[in-house]
């Protein structure tokens, strides 16, 4: 499609080179999603169909080939609605020697670039509203947002005061959430309606970001953002973690979080492990649903229009 040429002739344009990394894969990551498993006979073990290319690029990047992107199919096992479905074409970019807000400029910049290919302005329609992806977005803190849209301070309120205002607002949850999933769950479900104009949100708590670098200023914080439009998130992204041995770390912490679903949970993958220990350089990479980057460029919000054959519950045959 021309969205994909463009996206590609953009990161060419700026030095990436584009990779394919394995789609079946020994075990999952990069994500925290529920895989497709299947068995491969050969071998004998279980295989898992990718539910992100994060981890493999990010060996690339250990590698020497500073500049790498992919776009690609990956699958997760989980429910379908408007902006889900089982199988998604995903871009993932990374980049040596950047942070996230490198990132985001790049990120922004592709975005006021595919506008003027497709549409020749920047002005486009979300919803029933124009909106100018032109403009410079702005970049907000998740505390500052959750301050301003709901007006409570959460780096001052405990656990408790927490779980009694998310259950007020009628906010379901496993039970066992730390402060930071906490936070993280109140703005997920309360804020991200008012962010229609492109904005940015930074700085996200460790909890929830087990492969973000942490935050130089802020502790218990990491430099991760995401990027939303009408009320929408576009896409996600961070300065990523380099020290092998945190790393581990978040990756067992990751598996005994509270989550419905256990196997939603990073998994302790040592070979990438060993790979960052060879010598990780400090990097920032982002991952882009090809699907609902399709939907905002046709102002379509249900990803099953934008897909040519979406996954369907069979019909009765009876």
């Amino acid at each position: 499609t021309k969205l994909t040429r463009e996206i590609r002739k953009y990161l060419d344009g700026l030095g990436y080179m584009e990779v394919e990394t394995p789609v079946l894969q020994p075990l999952y990551g990069g994500a925290n999603a529920k895989p497709f498993t299947t068995h491969l006979n050969a071998l004998d073990v279980d295989m898992y169909l990718r539910i992100a290319d994060e981890l493999y690029l990010k060996r690339l990047i250990v590698g020497g080939y500073e500049k790498v992107y992919e776009i690609s199919k990956d699958f997760r096992n989980e429910g379908m609605d408007l902006t889900h479905n089982p199988e998604f074409t995903m871009i993932e970019w990374y980049e040596a020697y950047a942070d996230y807000h490198r990132m985001m400029d790049v990120t922004e910049g592709m975005f006021k670039h595919l506008a003027k290919e497709l549409y020749g302005e920047t002005v486009m329609t979300v919803g029933e509203k124009k909106i100018d992806i032109g403009d410079k977005w702005p970049r907000v803190e998740m505390t500052t947002a959750i301050k301003k849209y709901l007006d409570i301070d959460v780096l001052n309120t405990s656990e408790d005061e927490l779980v009694k205002f998310a259950k007020g607002k009628k906010i379901s949850f496993v039970g066992g959430e730390t402060k930071g999933q906490l936070i993280y769950i109140i703005f997920e479900h309360l804020v991200t309606d008012h962010l229609v104009n492109p904005t940015w949100i930074i700085d996200y708590p460790k909890d929830v970001s087990p492969l973000s670098k942490d935050h130089s200023e802020k502790e218990g914080w990491v430099e991760r953002f995401e990027g939303y439009i009408g009320g929408k998130e576009i896409c996600d992204g961070w300065s990523e973690l380099t020290d092998p041995q945190e790393q581990r770390q978040r990756f067992e912490a990751d598996k005994k979080a509270a989550r419905k679903d256990k196997e939603e949970a990073q998994q302790v993958d040592e070979d990438f492990l060993e790979a960052m220990e060879y010598g990780m350089p400090p990097l920032g990479g982002i991952g882009i649903g090809i699907d609902r980057l399709t939907m905002f460029f046709t102002n379509t919000w249900m990803i099953k229009e934008v897909i040519l054959f979406p996954t369907l519950k069979p019909g009765n045959k009876e």
